[in-house]
């Protein structure tokens, strides 16, 4: 009986470790792999991995999918959005992507592996193929060197706590952002560094400043920045004075005259009218910088009447390189009885 015992446990010892050789093989087999990024440019991203397989398997297909977000890349590696013909590749370069931006690598295969199997009827291990499809290698986050900073402009202008807010379009491979902030002649009030996309200043109503940003980031410890974005310009809507939210308004006859305080550094100044709050608005006058106030005959084809209300705002505009820039719309005055008061609005073109 012991003897028995002994040869028994001789047999479950070869066995469990004839599995475990075989099943770390197996494992093994896989070869799972680290996709790494090793280059970069504004519009092209270099990855790298090990190779994959072992004497026991055969890759059948290899192939990647990348998108700015990991579900769609996942999505686009199973419907084989990049296949790669050679199955002993250990790299690949994507091009044609977008400066400044992180994506999502997945990386699959299909392969067919030599399994060692016992067969307890003939007491006898044999080789079978084992077929895979779709096999998850890695995945990996890669990003592009940051490119130009766009759709730097001009939130608000909050009139009378005198404070700007500034915005920009967000990269999503940025670590940070270096922003320069100046007045119109270039004299430098502030220059900083921020991880959200946009900053706020102290300034004074009726003075003209301007700033440039561009966005930084880190990869494989080398910081690489952008170019710096465009210059842009901000300054506040025009009205009565520095410290008023209306413009100057009457309706005299059936005309109506606009005043305002004039700005130096504009290029001109823009009128608009409706007789309703929220739509409606015609630019009715458009006026070099010189100017302070216009009269205006007609809204669309119909006078002006006293005994209605109008609603009226002025933008100041600059003209630099080709390009223009206002104040949006933050003030609207309201022209009731050639009595004026004021509404809020936003600088998107909504109104409250």
């Amino acid at each position: 009986m012991k003897k028995e015992l002994k040869t028994l446990s001789r047999l479950v010892l070869y066995v469990a470790a004839f599995l475990l050789v075989f099943g770390l093989r197996a494992t093994s087999a896989k070869a799972y792999t680290t996709i790494t990024q090793t280059a970069q440019t504004q519009n092209s991203v270099t990855i790298n991995w090990n190779a994959i397989g072992s004497k026991d398997i055969t890759i059948k297909s290899l192939y990647l999918g990348y998108a700015e977000d990991s579900k769609t890349a996942s999505s686009n590696a199973l419907a084989r959005q990049i296949p790669i013909a050679n199955t002993n590749a250990t790299s690949y370069v994507f091009n044609g992507l977008k400066p400044g931006t992180k994506y999502e690598v997945y990386l699959y295969c299909d392969y067919s592996r030599t399994v060692r199997k016992y067969n307890s009827k003939t007491r006898r291990y044999e080789s079978t193929i084992e077929n895979k499809t779709a096999v998850l290698q890695d995945s990996a986050t890669i990003k592009t060197t940051p490119g130009q900073v766009t759709g730097l402009n001009q939130l608000r202008w909050y009139r009378f706590i005198e404070e700007l807010d500034i915005g920009w379009d967000r990269q999503t491979a940025a670590d940070g952002y270096e922003y320069l902030f100046q007045n119109h002649k270039g004299k430098t009030i502030d220059s900083g560094i921020t991880t959200g996309t946009g900053f706020s200043e102290k300034i004074k109503n009726y003075v003209v400043y301007k700033a440039q940003v561009r966005s930084y980031a880190t990869i494989n410890g080398v910081t690489y920045y952008g170019d710096w974005s465009p210059t842009a310009f901000f300054f506040t809507q025009p009205s009565k004075g520095a410290r008023d939210a209306v413009v100057g308004a009457k309706i005299s006859g059936s005309k109506l005259k606009v005043s305002w305080k004039k700005m130096d550094g504009v290029s001109g100044y823009n009128v608009y009218v409706s007789d309703k709050a929220n739509s409606g608005y015609k630019k009715v006058k458009s006026v070099k910088a010189n100017k302070g106030s216009v009269t205006v005959s007609k809204y669309g084809k119909k006078k002006f009447k006293k005994n209605k209300t109008y609603y009226v705002y002025v933008q100041a505009y600059k003209k630099v390189n080709g390009q223009t820039f206002t104040t949006g719309v933050n003030y609207i005055t309201v022209l009731k009885r050639n009595s004026t008061s004021y509404i809020y609005s936003n600088s998107d073109g909504s109104y409250k």
